[in-house]
């Protein structure tokens, strides 16, 4: 969907596409939300899959918060988060 928003001319202005990825990331947040309660009753849990689901809320939960930032900001990490953690999402 970003993609598209490249080509389109004329371009569309800054406030519109903010507004537009703000209301994804929400989604994103609800569907994932809703996956991880999901999952126990659907057998799709996996070994990793419940810090996996936690990672996931907690980036898009930052991106909502503070935006597309180069790097996370280190009062964003969680100390309980284990080395292999923080390397699967590149932190």
């Amino acid at each position: 969907m970003l993609n598209s928003f490249v080509s389109m001319t004329p371009e569309l202005p800054e406030e519109l596409v903010a507004q537009c990825i703000q209301v994804c990331l929400s989604q994103t947040l609800s569907q994932v939300t809703r996956q991880s309660r999901m999952a126990p009753m659907t057998g799709r849990v996996r070994q990793n899959a419940p810090w996996r689901q936690d990672m996931q809320k907690s980036v898009v939960t930052v991106l909502l918060d503070d935006g597309l930032v180069p790097r996370l900001s280190p009062h964003r990490i969680d100390p309980a988060w284990t080395p292999e953690q923080l390397k699967a999402f590149r932190f």
